[in-house]
């Protein structure tokens, strides 16, 4: 029986260490243990025809690790309006304001604005990539007259909050100011080497072989 070079062993054991399945982790955390938060304060989250006006809420955050979100929880509820719902979108940062909307969902059944602790929740999410070290946004926007509230955080947790009241064209920013409950949760992105980092590898276990075999 032909024995199997020690050098394929070794290259099928580094392949296999780099393709390790990616592992959720929690990207951004203002939520308290059991999802708790303040339940009679937050930042309105309003319709253009709705009491207050047009409202759209945004919070900074940053990343520590290179992720595809997966997951989103907010402290939301519902106050107002024809329509309990509304839309979570995740934005670069460009320059202190959200830049670009990278992508938006819609969530419903909202709880209502004023208990505690149910969090709106949305999940089975592809993406967006986020990078580690950048700065985003996590915006909510309501329609119509819903009038929606993203309570605050229970933790201590203060950043950069943004508002606009011409849907996402211009942007006001309050900084060291409390921050809505939220959490996002993703998936870490596994490093993969280059090709080439593969080639140079094997090119340098081969050099070894070559000399093991010259020395016996």
């Amino acid at each position: 029986m032909k024995r199997i070079p020690w050098l394929l062993v070794i290259l099928a054991v580094l392949i296999a260490l780099t393709s390790i399945p990616a592992e959720a982790d929690i990207l951004y955390n203002t939520l308290g243990p059991g999802n708790s938060y303040q339940c009679c304060i937050g930042w309105t989250a309003s319709g253009p025809s709705s009491t207050p006006g047009w409202i759209v809420a945004g919070n900074q955050f940053t990343v520590l690790e290179n992720a595809s979100v997966s997951e989103i929880d907010l402290a939301l509820g519902y106050a107002a309006g024809s329509v309990n719902g509304a839309t979570v979108s995740l934005w670069t940062d460009g320059g202190g304001l959200p830049g670009v909307m990278l992508e938006s969902w819609g969530v419903s059944n909202l709880p209502a604005f004023g208990t505690c602790c149910t969090v709106a929740t949305v999940t089975g999410l592809g993406g967006p990539v986020l990078t580690a070290g950048n700065s985003y946004f996590l915006v909510v926007a309501a329609s119509g007259d819903t009038w929606d509230v993203w309570n605050l955080n229970s933790q201590g947790f203060n950043g950069t909050d943004v508002y606009s009241s011409d849907g996402g064209s211009t942007w006001g920013q309050e900084d060291n100011v409390v921050m809505g409950g939220a959490v996002i949760i993703g998936t870490k992105q596994s490093v993969t080497p280059e090709p080439t980092t593969l080639i140079l590898l094997g090119t340098g276990l081969l050099g070894a072989v070559s000399r093991r075999r010259k020395l016996f």
